[in-house]
């Protein structure tokens, strides 16, 4: 038999995955580490609806280490509110679906479900710039002229998604950008498909029974 010893170093995936990356931070800035995760999201290849686990890791000797959630905040140049952040547990998930194009998703564990909601309608401002081009290309989040984006920002909108209330941003198309929602009122989740949103629902139920 083959004993694969895993790195206790890195956070454990917070749902089933079949694939794995990492994306070393060390002496990068946040738009390198952006582009690093873009890149993924493109190049990664498998069968449809396989899961990947994205670990933002740092250099600890000969490991590498995951870096907690206010470091992954940092190195992509996030800036939630004070009243989110500190609500937040220092394992998260940054992850892609295998689709046509391919999906990522966000997933954050709170221990204070009230503050952790304000803090993301606080948040939504500042969302599409910090966390919607992280999730997706820049490109996808284009307005259609210089005028529109200084005048015209887009709102989010309550819609329902796999039976949860989520917050959801749209183009002019009325096309999906991304949405966020909380699972169980627990887990903070941030993605770019109601269908992958589908998955982390199964993940996480999968993940509570296993454990």
């Amino acid at each position: 038999p083959i004993i694969i010893i895993q790195n206790t170093k890195l956070f454990p995936a917070l749902i089933p995955v079949q694939f794995e990356a990492k994306i070393n931070v060390d002496r990068h800035n946040p738009s390198y580490v952006r582009a690093a995760f873009d890149a993924e999201r493109k190049r990664s290849k498998g069968k449809i609806n396989e899961i990947g686990n994205v670990f933002f890791t740092t250099s600890e000797g000969e490991l590498e280490a995951s870096i907690p959630t206010e470091e992954f905040f940092a190195a992509v140049a996030m800036r939630p509110p004070a009243e989110l952040s500190r609500t937040l547990k220092p394992q998260y998930m940054a992850g892609i679906q295998l689709f046509s194009p391919n999906q990522t998703f966000l997933i954050f564990e709170t221990d204070a479900y009230e503050p952790a909601a304000a803090g993301m309608l606080s948040w939504e401002r500042n969302l599409e710039e910090e966390v919607g081009k992280f999730l997706r290309s820049p490109d996808d989040l284009a307005y259609p002229s210089s005028a529109a984006a200084a005048l015209e920002r887009r709102l989010f909108k309550d819609k329902v998604y796999k039976n949860l209330d989520t917050r959801a941003l749209f183009n002019e198309k009325g096309e999906l950008l991304f949405l966020y929602t909380f699972i169980n009122r627990k887990y903070l989740v941030l993605t770019t498909d109601p269908e992958t949103l589908g998955k982390i629902v199964a993940g996480l139920a999968a993940h509570s029974v296993s454990r």
